[in-house]
């Protein structure tokens, strides 16, 4: 019983203290809140590049698997997800938006231009060799036994798909928790307010 009115009185005390030393717990945790305030806004906020390829494949996706490890291994901080057997997505971050962009664009440029024209490339050659292959078979009549081959020429031909843009270039603005490292600053703050009443209050106790 005598404990706890004990703990009663030493909790009004503190109030008192606190009460008493009002301006000096404001003073502190305005201090603190300020500090916060200034370091919470001066944080570069951090920008977000991405865009989605999309490229139809009839079989596997052993190519975007390909094409997913050599993008890792050219851009240490890209996020490539592999949404589906035809849909690849890249991201990046920085706090310039400026290298985001650029990263990601380096990205689009060797998917739609440089990837697209070994596509082309191959595509034409396939058309070349089907070109050919016709023309002889012509030439030799029924006899020929190419049919099964132009077959799978034309097949290819037919199969071979392009990359193309399916979202264009998004640019997201990822801020820091202002609000969290504001509530953090306003926190450490009051409880170092009531640190230094109570000192203070002692301090002002042991001259009297």
């Amino acid at each position: 019983m005598d404990d706890h009115f004990k703990d009663e009185l030493d909790l009004t005390d503190l109030f008192k203290i606190v009460f008493k030393q009002k301006v000096t717990v404001i003073l502190v945790t305005l201090i603190f809140t300020l500090i916060a305030t200034g370091y919470a806004y001066s944080q570069k906020p951090i920008y977000k590049t991405s865009v989605s390829f999309i490229k139809e494949q009839k079989q596997g996706s052993e190519e975007l698997l390909n094409i997913k490890s050599h993008l890792s291994f050219l851009y240490a901080n890209l996020q490539i997800a592999r949404e589906s057997n035809h849909i690849l997505s890249v991201s990046t971050t920085s706090n310039s938006m400026e290298k985001a962009k650029i990263v990601l664009n380096e990205v689009i440029d060797y998917l739609l231009i440089s990837k697209n024209k070994d596509t082309k490339n191959y595509a034409q050659t396939v058309m070349g060799e089907l070109e050919r292959l016709s023309k002889l078979d012509k030439s030799l009549g029924a006899s020929s036994g190419l049919e099964s081959t132009i077959s799978r020429l034309t097949l290819t031909l037919k199969e071979i798909r392009y990359f193309e843009i399916l979202q264009k270039l998004e640019i997201k603005i990822l801020y820091k928790s202002v609000s969290l490292i504001l509530a953090v600053g306003i926190l450490v703050g009051f409880i170092l307010g009531l640190f230094v009443a109570v000192i203070r209050n002692y301090l002002l106790q042991e001259r009297k």
